[in-house]
């Protein structure tokens, strides 16, 4: 699977409402229309719903709902492997944006060989970011779900730190605390809005899990081919809500890699230092280029007679990507 390069008509870091609405309905198209982008979150959709969707039919064909002491140790198992295919399949889909906006043609394993540089600092970001999110309800109660919000509210842009300069999660979580800081309301109201409709999906999938477990349950040693029927029901919810999740992470990931890119490219925001994400060429691909090929250099044009964060018009922005090859 194939794609090419994208542009964005409006400014990802707007200062205007309409103008963040705008940004998250072409991310979601973009997504969805382009093959390595849908690819990547299909292909994360895939697994998780092998690993959920496997271990809750066999949860549920071997125990009772009642009974989870022998099965929470292998749902727990499952849901921390998805997690973390899930997290480096957003690093994926990190890399092939940012890839594509300097024009380049990437395909689903062009993307995950642009992450051969980062592996120790996208790992390391994954791992910190599962370990919070497994965080056990018995240590913190209540706390652990206000603790997993503020979690994703200040670092979503890490990971897409983390895959565009290499940085290690400290120095990543410093950089994502510091924009979510500076741009607090667009970046809550943008990401809040990337979650639909793959939020109504999830809560849909979640209906459908319940009701093919309470069908299991009330025949399960009576009528086995209702008992059976409940089973294939509930395992069709789950592998819908990891279907809907990996989308959702997708956006998402595109979403504030965008954001990022222009944020470091034109903003008025100390900058984030961009390394290019190139395995075929020795010096950039580690990030120790040229001094002038750190940098961005794609620009995300304004729309017409829209302002800038530093106060430029479109037409004096617009920077077309720089030539391969150019010295």
């Amino acid at each position: 699977m194939t794609s090419g390069a994208h542009e964005l008509t409006v400014p990802p870091v707007s200062r205007r409402l309409e103008d963040g609405k705008k940004v998250v309905a072409q991310t979601r198209k973009r997504v969805t229309g382009d093959p390595t982008l849908c690819g990547l979150a299909l292909l994360n959709g895939l697994v998780g719903s092998v690993l959920v969707g496997g271990i809750g039919a066999w949860t549920l064909a071997t125990f009772s709902v009642d009974d989870t002491s022998h099965s929470s140790v292998s749902e727990t198992a499952a849901a921390t492997v998805a997690f973390l295919f899930s997290g480096l399949c957003s690093a994926a889909v990190v890399a092939a944006c940012a890839a594509q906006d300097e024009g380049r043609e990437v395909t689903v394993r062009v993307a995950w060989s642009l992450l051969r540089k980062r592996w120790a600092a996208v790992v390391a970001w994954v791992v910190l970011s599962v370990a919070v999110r497994m965080v056990p309800d018995a240590l913190l109660g209540a706390g652990s779900q206000l603790l997993f919000l503020a979690w994703w509210l200040f670092t979503v842009y890490a990971l897409p730190v983390a895959v565009l300069t290499g940085a290690l999660p400290h120095r990543a979580l410093v950089q994502s605390v510091r924009l979510v800081s500076e741009t607090f309301r667009h970046t809550l109201r943008d990401n809040l809005r990337a979650l639909f409709p793959w939020l109504l999906w999830t809560m849909a999938s979640l209906i459908v899990t319940g009701i093919g477990t309470l069908v299991h349950e009330a025949y399960a040693g009576e009528v086995d081919s209702w008992a059976v029927a409940g089973v294939v029901l509930a395992v069709i919810g789950l592998a819908g809500m990891m279907f809907a999740l990996a989308m959702q992470s997708a956006v998402t990931a595109v979403l504030n890699t965008t954001v990022l890119r222009a944020h470091d490219a034109g903003g008025d925001h100390q900058r984030v230092s961009w390394r290019r994400l190139d395995p075929g060429r020795s010096g950039d691909a580690g990030g120790h280029g040229r001094p002038d090929g750190d940098q961005v250099r794609h620009v995300v044009p304004l729309p017409a007679g829209a302002r800038a964060p530093g106060g430029t018009r479109e037409k004096d922005r617009v920077v077309p990507p720089r030539p391969r090859g150019h010295r």
